[in-house]
């Protein structure tokens, strides 16, 4: 009798199963993964912009302005007041791609333009207004999943401080 070597049909088809199982459970982690990183990069822009706004405005001794296109997830850009698509925009971010945001402050009244004056110092909502709070989710984040969604707190020192919260 020769001796063969190889797998059988059986021992294939158990691998192929098991193969199956372990993908079946790795995608849906995997999915959200995704989703979570998504987020972290879009909250990292967002703090960015105010902090180039706040940059800008020290550099410049004037006031900078972060508008937005009827909120963050519509794009934002960054100018010297004289308004987004003119020579005085700074710099121009995308719509926000898989992730919700909502912008107000402690009113609380929605929130399109926070402006920087010379010290860096947010004076546009008014310091009576309290911090502006900018919550991001992940798109179909279901209500309160834990610790799936980010919020940005730019206080009227104009430093922003980005913390983790459950879905609304």
């Amino acid at each position: 009798m020769k001796n063969e070597h190889g797998f059988t049909l059986v021992e294939l088809l158990i691998t192929l199963v098991v193969a199956a199982i372990v993908l079946g459970l790795a995608v849906p982690s995997f999915q959200i993964t995704l989703e979570n990183n998504r987020l972290v990069t879009q909250v990292n822009e967002v703090v960015a912009s105010v902090n180039l706004a706040r940059s800008e405005a020290i550099k410049r001794g004037n006031n900078v302005t972060l508008t937005t296109a009827a909120g963050f997830q519509n794009g934002w850009c960054v100018h010297d007041g004289t308004g987004c698509g003119t020579a005085g925009e700074l710099r121009v971010f995308d719509a926000m791609n898989g992730v919700t945001a909502t912008a107000v402050d402690g009113v609380p009244n929605n929130v399109t333009a926070m402006i920087f004056d010379s010290r860096g110092m947010r004076v546009s909502p008014p310091a009576t207004s309290g911090s502006v709070i900018i919550t991001m989710e992940p798109q179909g984040c279901a209500t309160g999943e834990v610790n799936r969604g980010r919020q940005i707190r730019i206080a009227t020192s104009g430093r922003p401080n980005v913390s983790t919260v459950n879905c609304p």
